[in-house]
């Protein structure tokens, strides 16, 4: 085994220890670090350090995009290169291969559609933080209204604001 070729800050001295296996540094100096796919601070950078120059702009564009898991554009193009294919099976006749397309064009129309579908569900199950922080203050408002003790209103004052900053409250 080698040694640790760590530094003290304060000696300045190497640190003595033996390092970790497979590793320059001892597990007091990051040894038992966790690397790789397990590091919390693991980014994969998957496809940006293998595109060409010229794509690297579009793939940070896309990345930016708010609106790149939308599926609309897809379906359109989907529907047009459907109609062009009909199109052309009304111009040649029957083709099996033409009308095996056609039929891989509809099913990839209705799998995106019905993506888009779930995705839409579930972006109107989603709730704001601005519209939970007006439901929180409409409810504290019904209480102040409505509950005449002072303490009463206090204890549920306090609740709601352990709720919203995300404390667990008394149960």
């Amino acid at each position: 085994m080698s040694q640790c070729r760590a530094i003290s800050k304060r000696s300045g001295e190497r640190c003595r220890k033996h390092s970790s296996k497979g590793l320059n540094v001892c597990s007091m100096h990051g040894g038992k670090s966790l690397r790789g796919v397990d590091s919390p601070r693991f980014k994969t950078g998957r496809h940006s350090r293998y595109l060409p120059d010229n794509m690297v702009e579009k793939y940070e564009q896309a990345l930016a995009d708010e609106e790149l898991m939308r599926l609309n554009d897809e379906i359109a193009l989907v529907d047009a290169l459907l109609q062009n294919q009909l199109e052309y099976l009304n111009q040649e006749g029957e083709e099996p291969v033409a009308w095996a397309q056609v039929m891989g064009l509809v099913e990839q129309r209705r799998k995106l559609v019905d993506t888009e579908r779930k995705r839409l569900l579930d972006e109107d199950q989603v709730i704001t933080i601005e519209r939970l922080m007006i439901l929180v203050a409409a409810v504290a408002d019904i209480v102040q209204r409505n509950v005449a003790s002072r303490e009463e209103r206090a204890a549920v004052a306090n609740e709601l604001r352990l709720l919203v900053s995300g404390a667990d409250g008394p149960r």
